[in-house]
């Protein structure tokens, strides 16, 4: 028993450690913008370093919900890119080259280049909500290369109404 009980409390322990070793984002300055590296994703903000920072806790927070509520086993052999671009100018020729036409978005997920582009819209609140949105394409994206549009949008609106309190997820609306 004590053999079976010093295991039990060695594995537990190894997991809660291995939760919270989850290793940093780096943060590099380029010219005007940020880049933020993590294991599985690339994140290039124009913004504040402040609101980079913002987003890279929102990109982690959005990826635990999804594992916490949903079940998900988020793998990828690529790298995710997240571009935040600096306005609505940017982003509308940023997509115009990358999508062809397009009519009036505020962000997208492309499956085909594993990016998720936002523009950094005031108030910073509004761009969060956006980038969960689209995370969330992303992630569903890795699970179901073609989900039903219905599971696919209505899971990206519950998880961008969720908040984040007390620096976990909580559901949303």
């Amino acid at each position: 028993r004590i053999i079976t009980y010093g295991g039990l409390f060695f594995f537990g322990v190894a997991g809660i450690l291995s939760v919270q070793a989850r290793p940093k984002p780096r943060f590099e300055k380029m010219k005007e913008s940020y880049i933020v590296r993590s294991a599985d994703w690339e994140l290039e903000a124009w913004t504040s370093y402040g609101t980079a920072v913002k987003l890279s806790k929102q990109i982690e927070k959005v990826k635990d919900g999804l594992v916490e509520y949903f079940h998900f086993k988020l793998q990828s052999s690529h790298k995710l890119r997240i571009l935040v671009l600096k306005d609505e100018a940017a982003f509308s020729a940023h997509s115009k080259e990358a999508l062809g036409e397009v009519f009036y978005m505020q962000g997208y997920y492309s499956a085909d280049q594993n990016e998720v582009v936002v523009w950094n819209k005031k108030p910073a609140s509004a761009m969060l909500t956006i980038l969960s949105h689209e995370l969330t394409h992303a992630f569903i994206y890795q699970l179901y290369t073609h989900p039903p549009v219905w599971v696919n949008e209505g899971i990206c609106d519950y998880i961008a109404s969720g908040s984040i309190r007390r620096g976990k997820f909580e559901r949303g609306a």
